[in-house]
């Protein structure tokens, strides 16, 4: 394992945060997101928002059914949320809306640098002495 970066998801002081949302979906977006993976319904773009962080919806209480949603990309200027919809006409009915969300876990990103153990089986953890 070669030393890297790591987003370490901690619990979040609740932060709350209103702005103007909109959606995109396959149509009118690449198939990778800022953190690498496929896009699906649940995650959102933002630039305000820590990437891996987890938010819960204030207002609306939903949106398609979901409360909560993972932060796994990175949006366009001017928005607070860019949510990933299910298809191209689900985002176009979706237009531009105010929503208010809240923190649930903020990720932040830290340096990991692989250890030797000092146990026999190999990797693992350091205990101080």
């Amino acid at each position: 394992m070669a030393a890297g970066f790591l987003y370490v998801v901690v619990p979040a002081e609740a932060a709350t945060y209103t702005g103007s949302a909109t959606s995109y979906s396959a149509c009118s977006s690449g198939s990778i997101t800022a953190t690498g993976i496929r896009p699906y319904f649940g995650i959102v773009a933002s630039n305000t928002i820590p990437l891996g962080s987890t938010i819960e919806l204030v207002h609306p209480r939903s949106i398609g059914g979901r409360r909560f949603f993972s932060v796994q990309d990175t949006g366009g200027p001017g928005f607070l949320t860019d949510f990933y919809a299910p298809s191209c006409g689900w985002a176009i009915q979706f237009g531009r809306r105010t929503v208010t969300v809240r923190t649930v876990t903020f990720a932040t990103r830290a340096r990991v640098t692989p250890v030797r153990a000092r146990h026999s089986t190999g990797w693992g953890h350091v205990h101080p002495r």
